[in-house]
């Protein structure tokens, strides 16, 4: 006697995709976080430093200048990966990633009101040194949200739109400096304070289940060993993620020097004024965010539908190395 098994139903209706997707809500806020560090730390290095060292020493603006942005880029190098570190191994009821990303946007309102009262070379180091220490600390562990709690198919998207972001919290910067550019206090004062209100809206949306001690990374020792480890790596052994680091190096570090010393190149190139400098950084830097915003959009979501990101990478360099 033989055994009969149902059989399927046959149907013409397509499998349905049973593929993980991370909540809207949690892609809307990771966004929106981006956009309000990137307002509170980029408006600085734009323009505002920039402003604030013309008030400070007219007469050798270009040292000063260097100085704080040398002490601050060294900085965030340093305390961006040891702030990831600690985020790794953090423990307890709010989880891993939000007390660092709230508090480090909270104390960068402080760090403002030190750079906006300002009247030495010495304070304003100390000021930027702590929104360097702030903002690192937030962005650390908002990025790491991203290889968290979205899932592999969406990441390369997710990047793309998270790079759009950064790039897009600098347009409000740039507004605020071509508006008011003789009043340095309120330019750091607002992006730090809105900076702030981001605190309130990741602790409200980036929520998190509760880490217990030993869970993974998290609960593992921090000692100054563990710390110092997290600032090295092997190239041998990571040879991809050694190249990005490269080449987000030597992008941002090309980046930094314009954004540093545009505002003075525009004053001495062409006889403008502090407030007609400003207005024509704020003018050149919104139009060429509005291209950085659609490629970094649109072009992640072509990596993550081909997976060419090589092609992609060595493409953008090539183009941005064409003397136009």
């Amino acid at each position: 006697m033989t055994e009969t098994r149902p059989k399927a139903p046959v149907t013409d209706a397509p499998a349905a995709d049973i593929r993980p997707t991370a909540p809207r809500r949690l892609l809307v806020a990771l966004i929106v976080t981006e956009l309000m560090i990137t307002f509170a730390l980029a408006t600085p290095i734009v323009a505002t430093l920039g402003l604030k060292v013309q008030e400070i020493a007219p007469d050798r603006k270009e040292q000063v200048l260097a100085t704080v942005m040398a002490v601050g880029s060294i900085a965030a190098l340093l305390l961006n990966p040891v702030f990831g570190h600690l985020s790794d191994r953090t423990t307890g009821r709010f989880g891993r990633r939000r007390p660092w990303i709230a508090g480090g946007l909270v104390v960068g309102l402080p760090a403002g009101a030190v750079m906006a009262t300002a009247h030495s070379t010495t304070q304003l180091v100390l000021g930027w040194l702590l929104a360097q220490a702030a903002y690192n600390a937030a962005l650390a562990a908002l990025s790491a949200v991203i290889a968290d709690r979205v899932p592999p198919a969406q990441q390369a998207t997710m990047s793309g739109l998270f790079g759009a972001a950064g790039f897009a919290g600098i347009v409000p910067g740039l507004v605020l400096v071509g508006t008011i550019p003789g009043n340095t206090t309120a330019l750091f004062l607002i992006p730090a304070a809105i900076g702030a209100l981001g605190a309130v809206l990741a602790w409200l949306l980036l929520r998190e289940p509760a880490v217990p001690g030993g869970a993974g990374r998290a609960g593992k020792a921090v000692n100054l060993r563990s710390v110092l480890g997290s600032l090295l790596f092997d190239p041998r052994t990571s040879p991809a993620f050694t190249v990005v680091w490269c080449q987000r190096f030597l992008l941002q570090f090309a980046n930094a020097l314009i954004g540093a010393y545009g505002l003075y190149f525009l004053m001495a190139r062409l006889d403008m004024s502090v407030s007609e400098a400003a207005a024509l950084v704020s003018a050149t830097g919104l139009v060429s965010l509005a291209g950085n915003v659609l490629a970094a959009a649109v072009f992640g979501r072509v990596a993550s539908r081909t997976g060419a990101y090589r092609a992609l990478v060595v493409g953008s360099g090539t183009l941005m190395t064409r003397p136009w």
